[in-house]
């Protein structure tokens, strides 16, 4: 990946040019300046060497799953789903640090991530849990409503916008599009591992996927959110060992829990239902009965 002078030097248009967080295999994220005043992030994605069929054909895919989040990401407007930014709606490649690139920018919220703000231990209060599941189950409706499943929910991927109080959901780059062709190259499981819903495993029939996919990574959130610690997945499991608990083990509530978050544990415990028909029959359906929790 370029390092951040290069990047300084080559986006000369850009202030402030910092790094947020580490870099994440080939993407690193700067936040910015835009040159129309707005805060800004800049994604920077290393694209891979085309020297024969094979590379040129995973750059090629490569490519196509950017502007394939670029554009589900124009198509949204909503204030729980991030907006793109300056240029508004496209891809960019270019040369930078003798490393090949792809960029775009996005809006930049004005707050920490939910993995930020529990990073120290402290579990949200169920009031606060109940209105991040609120708003970001009308981000996955966003999604599903265009015919597409995020299948990256997760902490690190939910922002709080201190000046809005709302919760916004960032990161469409493993959206599935149901109404677009499948790109073939990528095998394995798409998503976070801790973060998977069962149906996610299977990769036979990956387009049958829906929005219940996301809620039940919304309900794997809120749960992390209470308790600062995952319902089933603990330190030192190797990925076997994740995967089989992601299919065979069922969550509980922790033990006295208080009285005010009963019903909020009621919901979490049905998104985290392993069969898709026994969670929420809608997006709307979760949001209305969050809404009354806080």
């Amino acid at each position: 990946m370029p390092t951040e002078a290069a990047v300084r030097s080559f986006f000369k248009d850009l202030k402030n040019i910092a790094p947020l967080g580490d870099p994440a295999g080939q993407k690193t994220v700067f936040a910015c300046d835009l040159p129309d005043g707005r805060s800004g992030v800049l994604k920077l994605v290393a694209l891979p060497e085309v020297t024969d069929e094979d590379s040129e054909a995973a750059y090629s895919e490569a490519v196509g799953r950017l502007r394939r989040e670029i554009t589900i990401l124009a198509s949204i407007d909503s204030p729980y789903v991030t907006r793109l930014a300056y240029p508004a709606c496209d891809l960019e490649t270019a040369t930078i640090d003798a490393c090949n690139c792809a960029y775009f920018f996005e809006e930049r919220i004005p707050g920490p991530s939910v993995e930020g703000m529990i990073g120290g231990g402290t579990p949200l209060d169920s009031r606060v849990v109940a209105r991040l599941g609120a708003h970001i189950s009308r981000g996955i409706k966003e999604f599903w409503s265009r015919g597409q499943v995020h299948r990256d929910v997760k902490p690190a991927n939910i922002m709080h916008n201190e000046a809005s109080d709302l919760f916004v959901l960032l990161d469409a780059g493993y959206a599935l599009d149901l109404n677009a062709p499948s790109y073939t190259r990528l095998l394995g499981v798409v998503g976070t591992v801790p973060f998977l819903s069962p149906e996610q495993l299977d990769l036979a029939n990956k387009r049958s996927l829906d929005f219940r996919a996301d809620l039940y990574a919304l309900g794997l959130v809120m749960y992390v959110a209470l308790t600062c610690r995952h319902p089933y997945i603990a330190a030192g499991m190797n990925q076997d060992q994740q995967l089989q608990a992601i299919v065979g083990s069922r969550p509980t509530i922790p033990d006295n829990p208080p009285a005010e978050s009963v019903p909020l544990w009621e919901i979490i415990l049905r998104l985290l239902e392993k069969q898709p028909h026994a969670r929420y029959r809608s997006c709307d359906l979760v949001a209305g009965m969050l809404d009354g929790l806080y």
